[in-house]
């Protein structure tokens, strides 16, 4: 290097060497083109953070990187000097920088995209990006007071450094959380890892992450600190994975950056701030766009500007304080405003006299604690009695389930839903709740997390009335799984599945809340034995598992019907999970229950159930006396869904036995009598049934009529992993009929759901190694032979792991096929 080359010269002619443009460097720095010329100019001096990135992409070799970043930062010591060198000849020529400027295009990112965009974080969102691409750094925290911020500045970090990770960047609220041991399993769900028989989740999840190359939002990672361990250790096993975690606290793990989120840039009123001052205030842009969005007629004013400014300093330029105050704007002007923010307003309860945050704590977590207590006392008394109780609903509420647990905590029955509408109609114009409509149109309600804590903190003084809202809470939720549970048999099928989806969350609550005294105990197991369809259906088996073995353990109290009835639930989710053993135990001892309570229905049910099992374990004869035991008692009690079942069932055990005939008349009645109810999801699984036996009489046509209406049927109640299996079974039918793209293209679909549902690290091997089967075939006939002969051999890897001897022998022959025509083509050259 020239002595007398200055650090902008040196900057602008390593620039130029690699042919990229004023912009490009910005862009792969985190900085604009503007601050690139002044850099050049000598104008700048860049940060801590640029100057690294600049040695990364400008190349700048190894004995001249200290030399380089001490002229670029005069001020910084040989030792910080020392820790900002890098290296990189490790890497391939030309890799750093097609690394950066290539977008992943096969990748799928899950992240939300915000309806507005984020103002006055562009310095933050460089400086987090320049952190998360540096190649030493795996973690990173953003710390800060609630309502900060975090959330929405990692998700537009994510959004800009999104290409520069092979795998995607991928976000996960942590929000619902209580507990460390469900950590896992969430991180898993976000990521679209499933429950697999064969490995813990915790497995599945560092096999899936091990080679991946992504980033990882885990947000609002505060409530359960104690995982910061598993953090560690997903980090120490995936080598090319980092991890944005947004949190209150560090997380005090080796090699973890702390990046403390500042407030919002607010001027001081004091300084007589000119009019361009405040436009570039973003604390002011802010404001002036969140009481625009209540009130359109808002215009920042010569007259109001000051006032505005002196908001926004009173709040310390605390994002969530801002909104809250400026959804005032509909009904307050700014003058009234920051008098009711100062306490010189005549109205009780001034601001001035509340107490903050205790006073070891930051002055911004009081000033964010001033601002909801501002806000929570300018509502009425019963608007404040609501949005409190609204706080026991985990992942918001509809008006229904509001009026029922809500209402006045001080006696049983609760308000009306006209009044709790128009309250919480209040709540929503004064920015304390969101609404947001579901699938159906039905309003739903829900606050944001930091709103949710401070009423949750409020509750925790009055122990009684947090009491009676849990138990109302729970019972309300075991109300409607026992409503939904009638549901599951008939055209409303597909309305109770998608609304306990979205209660999934209460769900859960409510079902902890009956692990808390032997008197909720009976909650549980009610709510369980009402819902095991929906978890079974919706991809939740092992879910189902866990609650019915906690619930069982506890729920002594409860009913003998009610414990046979979870038993029966139980035992099938066990069956579905390939558990046989522990199934054949919990239907045992629920038939033996329904048999003392002489219950009709609950004996048939549990038939049913043990006759699955038995075909499963090929004992045929029993499985037959099983099933037919329980079809004649459901014939004399006119339970024509039930009967509906039992024909399919039935039809599957004399098909196992060798009677096709027999099997297709019971198919077809099974098929008349769903269809007469109006289940889709028996429907579905009848012409399923009917297509394979179609295909094994060559009537492809009839194949292709039957099982497309099947796989319509699963999607439209959303029974994934079974239009998985439909989808196969369609490409083995166009297999059939030398239609090779569309085989491909089928099975593609149902491989690519299959890992949707499963992950490929935790996949069910008999569902990958059937498909991989079906597609290496597809591939053979395309004349793919390399891609068929690894799918071969996957298959045969997924079958051993299955146990599963017919696919093992399928994936031998085709592979023994492969060998002999690949070995006759060498010989003919």
């Amino acid at each position: 290097m020239d002595q007398t080359t200055t650090f902008g010269q040196w900057v602008k002619q390593r620039r130029k060497a690699l042919g990229l443009t004023q912009g490009e460097l910005g862009q792969l720095v985190f900085c604009s083109a503007v601050m690139i010329k002044k850099i050049e100019a000598n104008q700048r001096r860049p940060s801590v953070q640029i100057a690294r990135l600049l040695v990364r992409y400008l190349k700048i070799p190894r004995k001249h990187q200290a030399t380089f970043i001490s002229l670029a930062r005069p001020d910084l010591s040989p030792e910080q000097i020392d820790e900002i060198v890098i290296t990189y000849e490790h890497t391939p020529s030309g890799a750093v920088i097609q690394r950066i400027t290539n977008t992943s295009t096969g990748s799928a990112q899950r992240l939300p995209v915000p309806i507005t965009p984020l103002i006055g974080r562009t310095e933050e969102v460089a400086a987090i990006c320049s952190l998360l691409l540096d190649p030493e750094v795996r973690l990173v925290t953003l710390t800060g007071a609630g309502g900060m911020g975090k959330t929405r500045l990692s998700l537009q970090v994510a959004s800009e450094i999104n290409k520069h990770f092979i795998d995607g960047c991928w976000f996960i609220s942590l929000a619902a959380l209580e507990e460390q041991e469900l950590f896992i399993p969430t991180v898993a769900r976000g990521l679209g890892i499933k429950e697999s028989r064969h490995q813990s989740f915790e497995e599945a999840l560092l096999g899936y992450l091990a080679e991946r190359d992504m980033l990882v939002v885990l947000d609002n990672f505060e409530q359960i600190t104690t995982a910061a361990k598993q953090v560690a250790e997903i980090l120490s096993l995936a080598p090319r994975l980092k991890i944005l975690v947004t949190s209150r606290m560090v997380l005090h793990l080796s090699g973890e950056h702390e990046f403390v989120v500042p407030p919002l840039r607010f001027v001081d009123p004091r300084s007589a701030p000119s009019s361009q001052d405040l436009t570039d205030s973003p604390a002011v842009r802010l404001f002036v766009q969140k009481a625009r969005a209540v009130n359109t007629n808002f215009a920042l004013t010569p007259e109001n500007s000051a006032t505005v400014a002196k908001i926004c300093a009173r709040l310390d330029g605390l994002p969530l304080a801002i909104e809250l105050a400026a959804s005032r704007s509909k009904f307050l002007n700014p003058a009234s405003l920051l008098a009711r923010l100062e306490g010189t307003a005549p109205y009780d309860g001034p601001l001035a006299v509340l107490s903050g945050g205790a006073q070891d704590l930051p002055a911004r977590q009081q000033t964010m604690r001033r601002a909801i207590d501002w806000s929570y006392n300018l509502l009425s008394k019963s608007e404040q009695d609501l949005f409190l109780s609204l706080a026991v609903f985990v992942g918001g509420c509809t008006l229904d389930a509001a009026a029922a647990v809500c209402g006045d905590t001080a006696t049983a029955p609760p308000h009306s839903q006209n009044l709790i509408a128009d309250k919480l109609a209040s709540l929503v114009t004064q920015n304390m709740l969101r609404q947001a409509q579901t699938q159906d149109g039905t309003p739903r309600y829900a606050m944001l997390e930091s709103l949710r804590e401070y009423a949750l903190e409020r509750l925790a003084t009055r122990e009684k009335e947090w009491t009676l809202l849990r138990r109302r809470h729970a019972r309300y939720f075991m109300a409607l799984a026992q409503a939904a549970e009638p549901g599951f048999e008939g055209i409303q099928q597909e309305m109770w599945l998608d609304r306990l989806e979205a209660e999934h969350d209460n769900l859960q609550a409510a079902l902890a809340w009956s692990q808390t005294s032997e008197d909720e105990a009976e909650i549980g197991i009610l709510l369980a034995g009402a819902i095991w369809q929906f978890w079974l259906v919706r991809g939740y088996v092992n879910e189902g598992r866990i609650w019915f073995s906690r619930v069982l353990e506890q729920a002594n109290p409860a009913s003998r019907l009610a414990r046979a009835r979870a038993l029966n639930g139980a035992g099938f989710l066990n069956w579905a999970w390939g558990d046989f053993r522990q199934a054949k135990a919990l239907l045992n001892e629920s038939l033996s229950i329904f048999r003392k309570l002489d219950d009709k229905h609950g004996i048939a049910w549990a038939l049913n159930h043990l006759g699955h099992v038995a075909l499963a374990e090929n004992e045929l004869k029993l499985a037959c006396r099983y099933v037919k035991k329980s079809l004649a008692l459901f014939h004399e009690l006119g339970a024509t869904w039930n009967i509906a079942w039992d024909l399919l069932n039935l039809g599957d055990i004399v098909r196992a036995q060798g009677n096709e005939q027999e099997a297709i008349v019971h198919y077809r009645d099974s098929l008349e009598l769903f269809r007469k109810v109006g289940d889709y999801r028996g429907t579905a699984w009848t012409l399923d049934h009917l297509g394979r036996l179609a295909y094994n009489h060559q009537d492809y046509k009839e194949t292709m009529v039957l099982l497309t209406e099947s796989l319509n049927l699963f999607r439209r109640v959303g029974d994934k992993r079974s239009a998985a299996w439909v989808l196969n079974h369609l490409g083995g039918a166009a297999l059939a009929q030398n239609d090779f793209q569309q085989a491909r293209f089928f099975v593609e679909e149902s491989l690519a759901l299959f890992r949707e549902i499963n992950s490929v690290s935790n996949a069910t091997a008999l569902d990958l190694g059937r498909t991989a089967l079906s597609l290496g075939d597809a591939a053979w006939e395309l004349g793919e032979k390399e891609r068929a002969k690894a799918l071969f051999i996957e298959s045969l890897r997924l079958s051993e792991e299955a146990g599963n001897q017919q696919g093992m022998n399928e994936a031998m022959d085709r592979i023994g096929r492969y060998s002999h025509n690949e070995n006759g083509h060498n010989e003919q050259h």
